[in-house]
Formats: structure tokens, sequence, C-alpha cells
């Protein structure tokens, strides 16, 4: 039976990683190599400030589907 990473006195190792950069945010900063990096950290995908601003930008230039 796979009691997954989330084990009594277990705590999950969880971190943000940017779905365009890879970078990962750990505590306030957006990082490209992970110190330490933990094999059970599980990961949450988002967008970097920067990545997101560009997204954003490249959005703002698509015509809209609908009237």
């Amino acid at each position: 039976m796979h009691s997954g990473p989330a084990q009594a006195g277990h705590e999950l190792d969880i971190a943000v990683k940017c779905c365009i950069c890879h970078r990962v945010q750990i505590e306030k900063r957006w990082l490209t190599e992970l110190p330490g990096r933990s094999r059970d950290r599980i990961y949450s995908h988002g967008y970097c400030p920067s990545c997101y601003q560009e997204a954003i930008e490249e959005l703002s230039l698509c015509p809209m589907a609908w009237p």
C-alpha cells in the first residue's frame, strides 16, 4: 500500500515551479538551482513574475475570440 509523502510526522515539502522557465520559488526568491534539493519535494506549477508579465503582454496581443 502506497502511503504517499504525507505520513505521520513527515512535513510536506511543496515548492512552486514556473511552468515556463522552471525556476523554483524558495521563500520569496525564484531560483534556477535548488539548494539541498529533496527528492520528496512536490511541485505546484504557476508563473514566476517575469514569465507572468511576458504571458500577460502576449495575451494582450491576441484578438478576442468572442464579440
